[in-house]
């Protein structure tokens, strides 16, 4: 966890004109019905560290660790992380997701799908901003090769569909991100 991931060593950048060494990261997301959260790990760097992400305010005001599952749709479109009074707020999208994947949300005219590869596309984004400003020194000069691990519902586990329905997430969430 983030806490003793100060001690670690800085890495020293690649020398300029230099081919940049591979540095593998693991981005954990565990996006749940009531709050998100994300740990990033680096498990060949010294010490392996793994950081949990810290959202700022955007965090819930218990853990700033702790993202609420929760997103507004301003009238250009944009999605905002929680309630904002400028948008239309989805709450329990993930639910909404999982019970009826192809009806609408009626308020923001968006298919669930549409608005949970947004909001994973926008926490992955958040993620990345956040290690990198953070531990951007100990990355540098390094090429990054991302992993993304989107934990779904251990119920739906053994459903293909859900499955598949996790990974497209996923895969279109990066890309947004």
């Amino acid at each position: 966890a983030e806490g003793g991931s100060e001690d670690l060593p800085k890495e020293p950048a690649a020398e300029p004109g230099t081919p940049a060494e591979r540095r593998y990261l693991t981005i954990g997301l565990d996006w749940g019905t009531s709050a998100t959260k994300v740990v990033i790990r680096d498990p060949y760097g010294p010490g392996s560290p793994a950081y949990l992400v810290n959202f700022g305010r955007h965090g819930s005001e218990e853990d700033p660790h702790l993202l609420p599952s929760a997103l507004s749709v301003d009238d250009q479109g944009r999605v905002l992380f929680g309630r904002h009074r400028d948008g239309t707020s989805v709450t329990e999208l993930k639910v909404h997701l999982m019970q009826h994947p192809r009806d609408p949300l009626s308020d923001v005219d968006a298919q669930p799908r549409e608005l949970a590869s947004m909001y994973i596309g926008a926490v992955l984004q958040c993620a990345r901003q956040w290690l990198m400003e953070k531990y951007g020194d100990r990355y540098r000069g390094y090429e990054l090769i991302w992993e993304l691990n989107l934990g779904i519902p251990a119920a739906t586990h053994d459903d293909d569909d859900v499955r598949m329905l996790f990974k497209n997430l996923a895969q279109v969430g990066w890309g947004i991100s």
